[in-house]
């Protein structure tokens, strides 16, 4: 009689540190920041190009307020993915502390191929590095695209 073997599973990483929680708390202390606040709230709520252009519209207005926002928000998400994708900090306490990561991935993503191309070949490579890294994250993002296309898909109300 074949013996049953247990399915394996999935490696368990080390546990998070209080250094890893320190890291954490201290990304998100930057995002309470005002002004980057304002950054997020207009490119995560506000800004919704569905074109090249539309996005290479704002992308590449330099000087505007808008294009600040977009700096703003895309260097603080990129260098805090640099901690996760370069292995200072725990990857599921990370996870836990960046759902707006993998959101703006979900969003823009699409969008980074012509950044590398007109500005940075580097643009983005530590978020697209982290958003993609394991199939829970894919399935965040994939779960972020389809909000966003549903809200899109909503006739907007009369007065927007």
């Amino acid at each position: 009689m074949p013996r049953k073997t247990k399915a394996k599973s999935a490696p368990k990483s080390r546990p998070a540190t209080h250094a890893d929680a320190d890291i954490m708390l201290r990304t998100y202390e930057h995002r309470r920041d005002p002004k980057l606040r304002e950054a997020r709230n207009y490119i995560l709520f506000q800004w919704a190009p569905t074109t090249t252009e539309e996005f290479a519209t704002t992308a590449f207005n330099f000087g505007t307020q808008e294009q600040t926002f977009f700096r703003m928000v895309f260097s603080y998400w990129e260098q805090t993915a640099a901690l996760a994708h370069r292995g200072a900090v725990h990857q599921e306490l990370f996870d836990d502390f960046s759902g707006e990561l993998f959101f703006l991935y979900a969003k823009y993503g699409d969008f980074f191929p012509i950044m590398r191309e007109r500005l940075n070949p580097n643009f983005g490579r530590h978020m697209e590095a982290v958003a993609n890294a394991t199939p829970e994250r894919r399935a965040r993002v994939e779960l972020a695209r389809k909000m966003i296309a549903s809200r899109r898909a909503q006739p907007k109300a009369a007065g927007q």
